[in-house]
């Protein structure tokens, strides 16, 4: 299975590695293993990510917004500090970040057909 991952990740990085102002997860750490359970790059600070999420979705691609910061969570804004949370880096990454789809048996035909659609969204 890792080996699998590993591989679908690799495919992602070579066709990705073309398209200006995407942030690429590291494909190795230094005396780690990656499991690879989800594939989660960041776009350009120009590019509205909620606009090619619904881009890729009218293609039949499902994406998702991966990371969301804590001091923005329901729990954390009924907190009492909660309006001196100011983290505009956090924020940032945040709209920023996109998951592909991402599975065991991925094929580079649908690889392909994600990038596409993707490219297309930036560029549109």
């Amino acid at each position: 299975m890792l080996a699998l991952r590993q591989a679908a990740a690799q495919r992602y990085d070579a066709l990705l590695n073309s398209i200006p102002g995407l942030e690429l997860p590291p494909l190795t750490l230094p005396n780690r293993i990656i499991s690879w359970f989800v594939y989660v790059l960041r776009l350009p600070e120009q590019v509205d990510r909620d606009r090619v999420q619904a881009s890729l979705a009218r293609h039949g691609i499902a994406t998702g917004r991966y990371f969301a910061p804590i001091h923005l969570q329901p729990a954390w804004r009924s907190h009492s500090s909660a309006g001196a949370a100011t983290l505009p880096i956090t924020e940032s990454i945040a709209r920023r970040t996109l998951a592909l789809p991402f599975f065991n048996r991925i094929d580079s035909g649908q690889q392909e057909e994600v990038v596409a659609a993707l490219r297309g969204a930036i560029e549109a």
